[in-house]
């Protein structure tokens, strides 16, 4: 399988049991090799605010320190890596993605997700459909619903 750039809401399904989408997205982890499942600190930063969401996690968020320790035995996986930003042309490439005449306030991480993904050679993993449908190179983890 090619490398891959998950998305905040695969990573969500994929620590959160009860999650409606933990088994779909087991099934497509498992499929991943060493050093293929990427975050990204955006990717990051999403997990780890949204481990200490109390509406997210249905009440019962997780500490800081907590999050920290889920983020880590996760990086910790041989699947998993966490990369950087790549330098050259992303500032270009993502002013390119975010230049619309029209007003978008969520398109903006969305954007920075997919000059990530192709800078780095990436697919991008995501439950997020409208997501997926805006760029080929994208994967959508299609709940069958």
């Amino acid at each position: 399988m090619a490398a891959s750039l998950v998305d905040v809401n695969v990573w969500m399904a994929l620590y959160v049991d009860s999650h409606v989408h933990h088994r779909l997205c087991h099934e497509w982890y498992a499929t991943v090799g060493p050093r293929e499942a990427a975050f990204c600190r955006i990717t990051q930063m999403g997990f780890l605010r949204h481990l200490t969401t109390p509406a997210i996690m249905h009440g019962k968020p997780l500490s800081q320190r907590a999050a920290w320790q889920a983020y880590e035995s996760i990086l910790a996986l041989p699947e998993t890596v966490f990369l950087r930003e790549p330098e050259a042309l992303f500032d270009q490439t993502w002013k390119g993605l975010t230049s619309s005449p029209l007003p978008s306030n969520k398109h903006w991480t969305d954007a920075y997700l997919t000059t990530f993904a192709r800078l780095h050679h990436l697919t991008l993993v995501t439950l997020d459909r409208t997501l997926a449908k805006s760029d080929p190179k994208h994967l959508w983890l299609s709940p069958g619903v």
